[in-house]
């Protein structure tokens, strides 16, 4: 059995990289390859090199006989088979080829969205050493650059491209995503808190599109509120714009209950507590505005700021959801987000929802007694008992109707 046997064709100046594989693989089935791979014996009169000088004359004459004319000539005078391999090799393996690396594949991405795609940290270390910056920018059939391909998986590889190329950070493919708004979305906080650190302020402000909001939206679901409000207090402005999917950052923050103590249930020795410090009564407070601090002291600072609202017309606080998050507060039982609303703009306790119904007509159909007893810190309380909604019903009317499994304490409805 001889290796001219193994090998189909004799290596010649196009065949080097099949050659070499058959090749390999009969003297490592052979057990001769170590003499091919490892440094060669030094000569001496004992076993080991004995053993190592017939591998070596093994090895060497599997080679030569595997050899067209041209190659032959070239290792004749060789008395070494890792010399042979080296010097073929030298001759007739491939040279690499420097666009090979930014070469699009099927899908149009490179070898750099494969290896990303499959996690292959290593090979990518490798890839991007290899690639300019400008090759990183390559999108994979319009949808995702290696960044985002990356952003999905593996922090070290998100860490490796964008040391490369940092523009990477704001580009927004065909889906509409940047790096950062995906890791957001698939909820990879890790990868989402270092691309926060690297990514330009300017790329999350409204002018430069959704994404900005978009992160503030997805911060705020997963309870990352240190972020969020890093991001509002410095663009106060992202609170009422809207993300890629139409919702503002204020109107998901009114659907969170637990993000404020009047929606987290406390243990029984945790009410007791709470129960325990004496607020004075808001009867005792006709200002509405002194009532809201006192309330802010019991409940506790959440560090919402709505600031940016006062400076709004009608038109824009509809386009930013704010009447729409009023109204999901009042259903959520939110008396900390609306109190901070109405601080900021009185007028809100006369906006009416698709029914004609203010916030305490709604906190009677939603059964939220601690949101309709605000009403006891409005000066014009008795004029909100005078007013039907848009089917004519007062309040007491609506008490008496029945609205599921709300709750509100009926000796609270004298006005």
């Amino acid at each position: 059995y001889g290796v001219n046997t193994a090998v189909v064709e004799l290596l010649d100046s196009s065949n080097y990289v099949d050659w070499s594989v058959l090749v390999k693989t009969y003297l490592l089935a052979q057990d001769l390859w170590d003499v091919v791979e490892e440094d060669e014996e030094e000569e001496e009169a004992d076993d080991k090199f004995k053993a190592w000088r017939e591998k070596n004359a093994t090895a060497l004459h599997k080679i030569q006989i595997s050899c067209g004319r041209e190659a032959s000539s070239l290792i004749r005078n060789t008395s070494s088979a890792k010399r042979a391999w080296d010097t073929l090799a030298e001759k007739f393996k491939p040279k690499p080829d420097p666009n090979a690396i930014r070469a699009r594949y099927s899908t149009g991405g490179t070898a750099l969205h494969i290896a990303t795609k499959f996690g292959h940290e290593h090979i990518v270390e490798e890839l991007v050493q290899l690639m300019t910056p400008e090759d990183l920018e390559i999108v994979q059939n319009g949808n995702w650059t290696a960044l985002h391909l990356a952003a999905r998986l593996n922090l070290k590889m998100v860490e490796c491209i964008v040391t490369k190329n940092k523009k990477l950070l704001g580009i927004v493919v065909s889906k509409g995503k940047t790096p950062i708004f995906l890791a957001a979305q698939l909820d990879l906080w890790d990868i989402v808190r270092y691309l926060y650190s690297v990514t330009p302020i300017q790329d999350l402000m409204p002018e430069n599109g959704p994404y900005g909001a978009g992160l503030v939206c997805f911060c705020f679901r997963a309870k990352q509120f240190d972020m969020a409000w890093e991001l509002l207090q410095r663009c106060p402005r992202l609170v009422i714009t809207k993300n890629p999917f139409g919702a503002t950052p204020i109107r998901v923050l009114a659907d969170i209950p637990s993000a404020f103590p009047s929606g987290t249930r406390l243990k029984f020795w945790e009410k007791w507590i709470y129960d325990g410090i004496h607020i004075q009564h808001p009867l005792a407070i006709p200002d509405f505005h002194v009532n809201v601090e006192n309330l802010e002291e019991k409940l506790g600072n959440q560090n919402i700021s709505f600031s940016v609202l006062k400076d709004l017309d009608t038109q824009e606080m509809e386009d930013g959801l704010v009447y729409a998050a009023i109204f999901r507060a009042v259903r959520s039982g939110i008396i900390e987000f609306i109190i901070r609303l109405c601080k900021v703009d009185p007028d809100i306790l006369w906006r009416t929802n698709s029914m004609g119904r203010n916030i305490f007509q709604y906190s009677i159909e939603c059964r939220q007694e601690k949101v309709y007893s605000l009403i006891y810190g409005v000066g014009q309380r008795n004029l909100f008992a005078t007013f039907p909604d848009a089917s004519g019903n007062y309040m007491l009317h609506l008490a008496g109707m029945l609205y599921g499994s709300y709750y509100i304490d009926t000796t609270h409805m004298e006005t």
